[in-house]
């Protein structure tokens, strides 16, 4: 959801100085803040009651103080996102008929967004040229919002039903508690999955938003990449920005909201910040197809931190999974000490290690850009001099 007004305020306004756009007001970022948190804790406090039979589990479930604390906690942070989603049904009731902001509506799947998903597997299966132009939102932030609209109840009534199983077997036959039990756990299997798989690479790893996506934070993102991936929308609230070269609109991936930081102008492509990968926009073009990918990661891994730190967190992962997928038999206490302390703490050291490298990575670019002879409209060295 986005943090802007009524329709009738969006108008052409220079943006030459302007490095971002305001794309989640405050309310959007606390909510979505407290459903990441929540979900974190529910996942952490919920699986080990699941597959309790796992040694990982017993001392996870331990570590907690027993299944009753781990159950209480459990419990909280579920009432906890149930009125998070409450307040936000509050939030977009106040914003569609008292404060009449268009985002709500707009939030609607349309026929549109049919054309726009088959639009965009022909761009990417080399059918077509042309990417689909989005509104204020594309297909995948639709379906990723309304994935929370068949979640929520789904996790809502099945957890209350095994709260409160006496009250609900006073009118509902008794195997209910099982069948809440069963598809209250698949259903976090699932959400997992998507979030692992699909929420967190579209709005992180994507290229032009890796390795980290700071609007959650911010609610900013930057001017260049919200004109590219939402160009019906940045009409409206700008008017037509001027054309970029086709050098900058072959780069980036339309995969939702982008982090901070972009160069001036809002035609000179990704310049020095999250948004982009700290190149000119001919380096971005250079980078596309499946050469520039291989390209692309390779000049990814060439800097000695960036990959240090990158193995680090794949190896802790991928011997986390091992754990978890061969479910070690319980009696063994340093396995959860592994799993759940040791590994964990590894992937972050790893993390903290990957990120320190992209940034002074970035840096250095920034420096060889500010180094470099400025350049004419068709890109040729101008030799005129000037600052």
């Amino acid at each position: 959801m986005e943090g802007v007004g009524p329709a009738s305020e969006a108008k052409a306004v220079s943006l030459s100085s302007r490095d971002t756009v305001k794309r989640f007001d405050t309310h959007q970022r606390v909510q979505h803040l407290v459903m990441m948190t929540t979900f974190i804790v529910l996942l952490a406090t919920g699986m080990p009651m699941k597959f309790s039979g796992w040694a990982t589990s017993q001392w996870w479930i331990g570590f907690w103080g027993g299944v009753e604390n781990t159950r209480t906690v459990h419990r909280v942070a579920g009432w906890t996102m149930l009125a998070d989603c409450v307040y936000h049904l509050f939030y977009i009731a106040y914003g569609t008929f008292v404060a009449r902001k268009p985002f709500p509506v707009q939030m609607i799947p349309t026929i549109k967004d049919l054309f726009d998903f088959l639009q965009e597997i022909r761009y990417y299966l080399g059918l077509t040229k042309e990417r689909p132009r989005y509104g204020r939102f594309n297909w995948r932030e639709k379906f990723d919002y309304f994935a929370i609209f068949w979640g929520m109840p789904v996790f809502a009534v099945s957890g209350l039903i095994m709260m409160y199983p006496v009250f609900f077997t006073y009118f509902l036959p008794g195997w209910i508690v099982p069948a809440a039990l069963v598809a209250h756990g698949d259903e976090a299997i699932l959400a997992a999955a998507w979030i692992a798989l699909v929420h967190l690479f579209f709005n992180h790893a994507a290229p032009g938003i890796f390795p980290f996506n700071t609007s959650v934070f911010t609610g900013k993102v930057p001017t260049e990449r919200y004109r590219k991936e939402h160009p019906i929308e940045f009409e409206k609230r700008y008017g037509a920005a001027p054309a970029a070269t086709p050098a900058a609109a072959e780069g980036g991936l339309a995969a939702g909201a982008g982090g901070e930081g972009v160069a001036e102008s809002p035609v000179e492509g990704m310049g020095a910040g999250e948004g982009g990968g700290g190149k000119a926009p001919a380096t971005a073009a250079g980078r596309s197809g499946a050469n520039g990918a291989l390209k692309w990661f390779r000049e990814l891994f060439s800097d000695l931190l960036i990959a240090s730190g990158a193995s680090i967190v794949l190896f802790s992962v991928a011997v986390v999974i091992l754990i978890l997928v061969t479910a070690v038999p319980a009696g063994n206490p340093y396995i959860g000490f592994f799993t759940f302390i040791l590994l964990p703490s590894l992937a972050v050291t790893g993390g903290i290690v990957f990120l320190f490298g992209v940034l002074i990575g970035k840096r250095k670019e920034r420096g060889g850009s500010a180094r470099q002879q400025p350049t004419d409209n068709n890109g040729n060295r101008d030799d005129r001099g000037g600052p």
